[in-house]
């Protein structure tokens, strides 16, 4: 092989794998392309917010149409315990579609629901056995081809099981004023008790007392009549013997 000919060889080789490099980037720009502009699925997030008024926590879910393309929206919610929990008709009545509607989110653009995490608990604890316990929670968004984005949202957790450990905090409290209240009326009613008992004793004394003063005072009566007639009977015979003495004596003379 002369040297031009290894010369035109290298040159075919470089071109070759060039032309490979160009289009398999070709390739990967065109399919980041179609990504970009159809079928892609949806971003979700939840935001914990604070009401700086009211102090009143809610919960924001965010659905981000990351396409070129504008997306409907076939639904939104949360997941938890493979129970769907769909906010849909709930945005719908707030921003005044139709409850059929599947609502347009435009091209990088997002749509949002505020949740209230006082609802969402009730109905999570209707699906709990443990009901202070919470299990993972995901948020979920569904697109027109019915591709479903799921994404676990613990902060949304978090604010649930915070409710919960406060009920479960104030639900020890509540029962621990009960028995301390159920404990002073029992307190109560046994002071009640021995104050009901002294007052029947003090009354039983005084009955007694009563009783045996009555007694006493009709012995002391018997005994005055018994020492009158005595004392009268002596003094009869004493009264006869000084007669008797005079008598005695008159007839001496």
């Amino acid at each position: 092989m002369t040297k031009g000919q290894e010369i035109i060889l290298y040159t075919v080789l470089v071109l070759a794998i060039l032309i490979l490099i160009v289009t398999i980037i070709f390739y990967i720009r065109n399919l980041q392309f179609f990504k970009r502009f159809a079928g892609k699925k949806f971003k979700v997030n939840v935001q914990i917010k604070l009401n700086p008024k009211t102090f009143e926590e809610r919960a924001e879910l965010n659905v981000y149409n990351g396409n070129f393309i504008d997306e409907r929206l076939h639904g939104l919610g949360i997941l938890y315990k493979d129970k769907n929990i769909d906010y849909l008709i709930s945005y719908l009545e707030k921003n005044n579609f139709n409850n059929d509607a599947k609502p347009i989110v435009l091209a990088h653009d997002f749509v949002k629901i505020d949740i209230s995490l006082e609802d969402l608990k009730n109905i999570i604890v209707s699906y709990n056995v443990d009901y202070y316990s919470v299990a993972k929670i995901k948020a979920y968004a569904i697109n027109s081809q019915g591709l479903m984005t799921k994404t676990k949202v613990n902060p949304l957790r978090v604010a649930i099981k915070k409710i919960l450990d406060k009920e479960f905090d104030e639900d020890v409290y509540r029962k621990k004023i009960a028995r301390q209240k159920v404990k002073r009326e029992a307190i109560e009613k046994n002071k009640q008790k021995r104050d009901l008992r002294k007052i029947k004793q003090k009354e039983n004394m005084k009955r007694f007392i009563k009783k045996t003063q009555n007694v006493l005072s009709k012995i002391k009566r018997f005994f005055q009549k018994a020492f009158l007639k005595i004392k009268n009977r002596l003094n009869r015979n004493k009264n006869n013997l000084k007669e008797e003495v005079i008598k005695n004596e008159n007839s001496g003379d």
